[in-house]
């Protein structure tokens, strides 16, 4: 047999290939025309036996209880290995080295901020304390003559205290 013959026959899909397709899809004991076929084909017998295999993780998947927490601890697994991935990576290093390449301006900007948030608040205090310092004055002037009066009336009615 010349090797593209064998290629050939390899190639070639089995006739029964679409009715284990359907097996495979429906699920359930095998049919026993296809039964017989297997016996007699390596290749769809192979099939068979993944299938069943596979068949057969996936109801132990279903009747096991996974262990708890198993998937907090497989994302921080995945996560460290993530991490440990970005901080090897060329491009995590140039940034991890880079300068920023800014002007004079926003160098000055954050103390500019902070010295006019001061005078700003030496402002305010100073007419705080002009504007305390002139309604005390105001009311002084005001109850000045008041304070006179009632000292003459009630206190020093005779003019000796003076």
């Amino acid at each position: 047999m010349t090797p593209r013959r064998r290629n050939d026959q390899a190639r070639r899909v089995c006739p029964s290939r679409r009715a284990l397709m359907r097996w495979t899809d429906r699920g359930g004991s095998l049919p026993a025309q296809l039964s017989e076929h297997v016996t007699s084909c390596p290749r769809c017998a192979k099939w068979v036996s993944r299938i069943a295999r596979v068949q057969a993780a996936l109801t132990l998947l279903t009747t096991d209880a996974a262990p708890q927490g198993i998937l907090a601890r497989a994302n921080q697994k995945a996560l460290r290995m993530l991490a440990r991935s970005l901080r090897e990576d060329e491009q995590a290093l140039r940034l991890s080295q880079a300068q920023p390449n800014a002007g004079l301006w926003p160098l000055l900007e954050g103390p500019l901020h902070r010295t006019v948030a001061g005078a700003a608040a030496a402002v305010i205090l100073l007419s705080l304390q002009t504007s305390v310092a002139s309604g005390m004055e105001r009311t002084r002037d005001l109850a000045q003559p008041l304070a006179d009066a009632h000292f003459q009336r009630h206190i020093d009615d005779q003019g000796m205290l003076t």
